[in-house]
């Protein structure tokens, strides 16, 4: 069984228990809802396939690639849904409009059109800006100081921008540009755990962790896996609803 099925698999089996806590104990359950705005700052780790070579990475040359990570900030805006189904335990569930940007920096040597290395290096920098909306699925604990919460987590890309620069190693940047990225692919999943505490019956701050499990690139740019990794942490307002 593939990784998508089993994702798959786990949300279909959340939600239908958060059907039948919802039905079974309608007279219990309390329903608790509001609105949230986060900061997050996100990276996109990649690694290519064994054998691989990335577009901007003359084969001849690829062990003497340099690519590094630079986690860039985006924002969050956003509701929530919080089901309590025991003065402790809810679930919870929402949607979240979110501005994601992964940044890199490659360093590498510029070659000729026989493959051959001209002796300089070429510096690239890129920002990879994501916009989409994410819907959590997540089972809750409360605790005397804060609530803990772990599931799964769904985000729909809904467009992408892609902007990068190069030079030549000691030179002035040569080129400035900004374009689109072929080939995000529309959904991907992945694990959410976070913590809740209340600074008073309004307001409460959290945090979150996303660990993306699926890819979210089949483009032909290069031939790996890519993956999202988020850290979020903002401000939630209850609106309404009442708890135990």
């Amino acid at each position: 069984m593939t990784m998508k099925r089993l994702l798959a698999a786990y949300h279909y089996c959340l939600l239908l228990c958060l059907v039948s806590i919802a039905g079974a104990s309608a007279s219990k359950a309390q329903l608790v809802y509001g609105a949230k705005s986060n900061l997050n700052l996100g990276w996109l780790p990649f690694s290519a396939a064994a054998g691989a070579v990335a577009s901007t990475a003359p084969s001849p040359e690829r062990e003497m690639l340099d690519w590094n990570l630079q986690p860039g900030f985006g924002l969050e805006l956003g509701g929530w849904a919080n089901f309590y189904f025991q003065k402790r335990c809810f679930v919870e569930t929402g949607i979240t409009y979110s501005h994601t940007s992964g940044r890199f920096r490659y360093r590498g040597p510029v070659v000729d059109q026989s493959g051959q290395s001209t002796g300089a290096n070429q510096v690239l920098h890129l920002a990879q800006n994501l916009d989409g909306l994410s819907m959590p699925l997540i089972v809750g604990l409360n605790t005397t100081w804060a609530s803990i919460s772990v599931g799964m987590q769904a985000n729909a890309n809904l467009s992408n921008t892609l902007r990068y620069s190069s030079r030549f190693e000691g030179e002035p940047i040569n080129l400035d540009a900004k374009g689109v990225l072929e080939g995000l692919k529309p959904w991907n999943l992945g694990l959410l755990c976070g913590l809740t505490t209340s600074i008073n019956n309004r307001f409460s701050i959290e945090a979150r962790y996303f660990h993306g499990l699926t890819d979210i690139y089949e483009g032909t740019g290069f031939e790996g896996v890519m993956k999202l990794r988020q850290i979020t942490y903002g401000v939630r307002y209850r609106i309404g609803g009442v708890r135990f």
